[in-house]
Protein backbone atom coordinates (compact mmCIF):
# COMPACT_ATOMS: atom_id res chain seq x y z
CA UNK A 1 0.00 0.00 0.00
CA UNK A 2 3.10 2.61 0.67
CA UNK A 3 4.72 1.44 -2.67
CA UNK A 4 1.26 2.59 -4.21
CA UNK A 5 0.87 5.76 -2.71
CA UNK A 6 5.18 6.55 -3.54
CA UNK A 7 4.43 5.41 -7.17
CA UNK A 8 1.05 7.96 -6.91
CA UNK A 9 3.37 9.91 -5.78
CA UNK A 10 5.51 10.03 -7.91
CA UNK A 11 3.05 10.23 -10.71
CA UNK A 12 1.56 13.72 -9.83
CA UNK A 13 5.13 14.95 -9.70
CA UNK A 14 5.65 14.01 -13.34
CA UNK A 15 3.80 16.51 -15.75
CA UNK A 16 2.89 14.06 -18.37
CA UNK A 17 1.44 12.06 -15.74
CA UNK A 18 -2.50 12.65 -15.76
CA UNK A 19 -4.90 12.00 -12.65
CA UNK A 20 -8.06 10.10 -13.49
CA UNK A 21 -11.00 10.81 -12.06
CA UNK A 22 -10.95 7.54 -9.86
CA UNK A 23 -6.76 8.73 -8.87
CA UNK A 24 -5.28 5.54 -11.29
CA UNK A 25 -3.36 5.61 -13.89
CA UNK A 26 -3.96 4.07 -17.59
CA UNK A 27 -1.52 1.42 -18.71
CA UNK A 28 0.79 3.94 -20.68
CA UNK A 29 1.52 6.20 -17.85
CA UNK A 30 2.16 3.38 -15.47
CA UNK A 31 4.77 1.73 -18.34
CA UNK A 32 6.22 5.60 -18.38
CA UNK A 33 6.49 5.87 -14.68
CA UNK A 34 8.21 2.62 -14.44
CA UNK A 35 10.27 3.54 -16.80
CA UNK A 36 11.33 6.70 -15.51
CA UNK A 37 12.23 4.96 -12.09
CA UNK A 38 14.16 2.73 -13.39
CA UNK A 39 15.87 4.81 -15.20
CA UNK A 40 16.40 6.90 -12.05
CA UNK A 41 17.48 3.94 -9.33
CA UNK A 42 19.82 3.17 -12.51
CA UNK A 43 21.45 6.31 -12.61
CA UNK A 44 21.54 6.33 -8.50
CA UNK A 45 23.50 2.69 -8.90
CA UNK A 46 26.24 4.48 -11.58
CA UNK A 47 26.55 7.21 -9.20
CA UNK A 48 27.17 5.52 -6.35
CA UNK A 49 29.68 2.38 -8.19
CA UNK A 50 31.43 5.88 -9.76
CA UNK A 51 32.09 7.06 -6.15
CA UNK A 52 33.19 3.51 -4.77
CA UNK A 53 35.22 3.26 -7.54
CA UNK A 54 36.73 6.98 -7.22
CA UNK A 55 37.24 6.26 -3.70
CA UNK A 56 39.33 2.95 -4.38
CA UNK A 57 41.25 4.11 -6.70
CA UNK A 58 42.64 7.04 -4.47
CA UNK A 59 42.83 4.43 -1.42
CA UNK A 60 45.36 2.83 -3.87
CA UNK A 61 47.62 5.28 -4.70
CA UNK A 62 47.49 6.78 -1.41
CA UNK A 63 48.94 2.73 -0.44
CA UNK A 64 51.24 2.92 -3.20
CA UNK A 65 52.65 6.66 -2.08
CA UNK A 66 52.84 5.36 1.14
CA UNK A 67 54.80 2.31 0.47
CA UNK A 68 57.08 4.44 -1.79
CA UNK A 69 58.11 6.87 1.28
CA UNK A 70 58.45 4.32 3.53
CA UNK A 71 61.30 1.90 0.59
CA UNK A 72 63.07 5.52 0.99
CA UNK A 73 63.07 6.36 4.26
CA UNK A 74 65.08 3.06 4.74
CA UNK A 75 67.19 4.31 2.14
CA UNK A 76 68.01 2.52 -0.90
CA UNK A 77 68.62 -1.41 -0.95
CA UNK A 78 71.67 -2.47 -2.45
CA UNK A 79 72.41 -6.11 -3.67
CA UNK A 80 75.51 -7.42 -2.46
CA UNK A 81 77.93 -7.80 -5.42
CA UNK A 82 79.55 -11.26 -3.46
CA UNK A 83 76.19 -13.02 -3.14
CA UNK A 84 73.78 -11.77 -5.37
CA UNK A 85 71.04 -12.39 -3.27
CA UNK A 86 71.53 -10.44 0.28
CA UNK A 87 71.00 -6.60 0.81
CA UNK A 88 73.96 -4.69 1.96
CA UNK A 89 73.81 -3.00 5.08
CA UNK A 90 75.83 -0.10 7.13
CA UNK A 91 76.68 -0.18 10.33
CA UNK A 92 78.91 3.21 11.61
CA UNK A 93 81.98 3.05 9.01
CA UNK A 94 81.34 -0.55 7.91
CA UNK A 95 79.39 -1.68 5.00
CA UNK A 96 78.34 -5.60 5.44
CA UNK A 97 76.47 -8.71 3.99
CA UNK A 98 74.34 -11.50 5.62
CA UNK A 99 76.76 -13.68 3.63
CA UNK A 100 79.70 -12.75 5.38
CA UNK A 101 81.44 -9.87 3.02
CA UNK A 102 82.41 -6.60 5.40
CA UNK A 103 84.16 -3.30 3.87
CA UNK A 104 85.59 -0.72 5.94
CA UNK A 105 84.85 2.77 5.06
CA UNK A 106 87.27 4.75 7.31
CA UNK A 107 89.47 7.64 5.91
CA UNK A 108 92.84 8.22 8.09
Amino acid sequence: DSLMSCVEGLASSRPDVEDTEEGEMNEEEYIGLMRYLEEAVVAELRKQEQEIIAQELCDQERAEIDALAASHEEGPKVTCPVCMRNTLHMNQNVVFCACGMRLSCQTE
